[in-house]
Parts: structure tokens; C-alpha cells; sequence
């Protein structure tokens, strides 16, 4: 077992279920989120559980999931533009995905989160 930030834990195990790590996890450990303790559960040899653990560490840190909460008139005026929209400009400065969830009303970041 290894902490998760309980915030973004649910979210970042989705990714690794999806994401091209999951293949490689799979190879190696079983592995699991247990939401109430907020961690990830892993099951392989003590050498396979370590190299797992590394790798979705790594992963995390490179995929850093935030919300940035928006009005329907933000929308408009962030993606106004298509690839030279003022978001599109942001995501490449900052080097980050930037995608918008309009059930939500949410700009979800993801990208490696710096210091």
C-alpha cells in the first residue's frame, strides 16, 4: 500500500486503469484504490510491488489532474479561437492538456505539477 492524495486518488486511478501503464502494471502487480484509506493497494513480489510503485508515482506526477471552475461566458471567451484561442496558447506555454467539461462547468488541467 502506498498514500494517495485523497482529492484526485479516484480520478488518477482512473487514468492508470486507462493509460498505457496499466499493460505494464499488469505484467507485474495487481493493483487497486482503497477510497476510504486513500491509497493504492498493491499485490506482486516485493520487487515487482517496488518497480509498480515507482512507475505509478511517476505517472502521477506527470499527470497532475485540476479543476478550474467556469461560467458558460469564460468558456466562450477561453475557447474562442479554436488553436489559437487563449487556452490553446496557455496549454503550450505551460505545457499542459487543457480540456473543458461544460456539464461541470469546469477547465480540467492535467500535466506535471511543478513546485
Amino acid at each position: 500500500r502506498f498514500p494517495a492524495d485523497p482529492a484526485t486518488c479516484k480520478s488518477q486511478f482512473r487514468e492508470l486503469t486507462r493509460s498505457s501503464i496499466k499493460s505494464a502494471l499488469n505484467g507485474m502487480v495487481w493493483f487497486d484504490l482503497d477510497e476510504e484509506k486513500s491509497c493504492y493497494i498493491l499485490r506482486g513480489t516485493k520487487e515487482n510491488t517496488e518497480k509498480a510503485k515507482i512507475a505509478m508515482e511517476t505517472f502521477i506526477e506527470n499527470n497532475q489532474i485540476g479543476t478550474v471552475p467556469i461560467t458558460e461566458e469564460d468558456r466562450e471567451a477561453l475557447f474562442h479561437g479554436g488553436k489559437t484561442s487563449k487556452v490553446a496558447q496557455f496549454s503550450d506555454e505551460m505545457n499542459v492538456q487543457l480540456h473543458v467539461d461544460r456539464t461541470k462547468h469546469v477547465v480540467i488541467v492535467r500535466g506535471k505539477q511543478e513546485s
